[in-house]
């Protein structure tokens, strides 16, 4: 058992320090400045959330999973970001787990971002989601003005998020 939870301290402790946002001069992600993929997804409440109905409106998507460290340290600022923007950005979590973990989470965690759930990956696979937390920056016409892979320790999450949104505003 000791080694179980060594391994599982080296995994989680790799991908935390492995994880992070985009530096200045880094080249941006590959479909930044192209149109966001279209979706209809179903949002925790049973709703349709689709993509197309935001526009106008700058989102951000944060792809993310209940079992993920680097994602449950990002969902602090996703949500604060979500409280204190809300009214001039949507902010939507889109998550592939079943609707009962995810709604469990989300009540547990006191987390009001509205999750979008992606349970067959298509949305997945069309924003070339690799690893998460994967936090995609679409503008108010629709095109992708950044992606966040990972997060990064060094940096102030919450400060970072808002920055990319505030160029979208």
């Amino acid at each position: 058992m000791p080694t179980v939870r060594l391994l599982v301290l080296a995994v989680t402790v790799s991908s935390l320090a492995g994880c992070k946002a985009p530096e200045a001069g880094e080249p941006a992600h590959a479909l930044s400045g192209k149109p966001a993929p279209d979706f209809t997804l179903t949002a925790l409440d049973g709703q349709s959330l689709h993509l197309a109905a935001l526009k106008g409106k700058p989102v951000v998507l944060d792809f993310w999973a209940t079992w993920c460290p680097p994602c449950r340290k990002l969902l602090p600022s996703i949500q604060k970001l979500h409280d204190e923007m809300g009214d001039k950005v949507a902010v939507i979590g889109v998550n592939d787990e079943d609707r009962a973990t995810v709604q469990r989470f989300v009540a547990d965690n006191h987390v009001t971002v509205p999750q979008a759930l992606d349970t067959d990956h298509a949305v997945s696979a069309a924003y070339g989601v690799q690893g998460i937390p994967f936090t995609v920056f679409i503008d108010k016409d629709g095109n992708i003005a950044a992606v966040h892979e990972g997060i990064d320790l060094d940096h102030d999450l919450y400060a970072d998020l808002k920055a990319e949104v505030d160029k979208l505003l």
